[in-house]
């Protein structure tokens, strides 16, 4: 679930997870103390990252590869 050279950071990392278990941003950001916009803004650049377009796909593709070294920052 990465391109070389677009590792995802720790809280990226974190974010992807609870996307995968289904969690609106909201609760992502109560989940993890962050404000709703930063989420949104993780979100922007974890799909950039990874070339995904949706919730969906990125939740699919973390629940098929997990993460590897290589997707660590």
């Amino acid at each position: 679930m990465h391109k070389p050279g677009h590792a995802l950071s720790f809280r990226e990392q974190q974010i992807v997870a609870l996307i995968a278990e289904a969690k609106a941003n909201k609760e992502i950001a109560y989940d993890l103390c962050l404000s709703e916009g930063t989420v949104k803004e993780y979100l922007y650049h974890i799909f950039r990252k990874l070339k995904v377009t949706s919730r969906t796909e990125l939740a699919l593709r973390f629940l098929r590869d997990g993460f590897t070294d290589r997707t660590l920052a």
